[in-house]
């Protein structure tokens, strides 16, 4: 007796398949990044036939791999929960940044203010405006 694999017949096409709302946002999220499934999958150390079928299941991750997902496409776990319609996260800072933003955030309000400032004064020297 053959076992019938899980998902879509071979040959269906992406737009034929019945997705969960988190199927359905993982997809698009995937696709807008220009991303395949074996790219997603690798940036996650996961399989590709995981990602699959997390794309086209009704069973989803769990939260812990949800928060790593929406984290590598760059968008809230919450818009992949279909909680949200807010999409996009902010773009990430680059890690030569991140250690100084992560000290700005640590500072007195004060001192935040103060260094925005200056970063704002800076910015207008340079012509760079909002």
């Amino acid at each position: 007796m053959k076992h019938k694999k899980p998902g879509p017949k071979k040959g269906t096409k992406h737009s034929e398949v019945k997705r969960s709302a988190f199927g359905l946002r993982l997809f698009n999220a995937r696709k807008a990044r220009g991303m395949t499934q074996q790219e997603l999958a690798d940036k996650l150390d996961m399989t590709k036939r995981m990602i699959a079928n997390y794309e086209g299941l009704s069973e989803g991750p769990t939260i812990e791999r949800i928060s790593e997902i929406a984290r590598v496409l760059g968008v809230t776990a919450s818009y992949l929960l279909g909680e949200s319609t807010l999409k996009n996260i902010k773009p990430e800072v680059p890690p030569s940044l991140r250690k100084h933003v992560d000290k700005l955030k640590k500072l007195p309000s004060k001192d935040q203010k103060t260094a925005i400032r200056m970063i704002d004064a800076l910015a207008a020297q340079n012509g760079i405006t909002d």
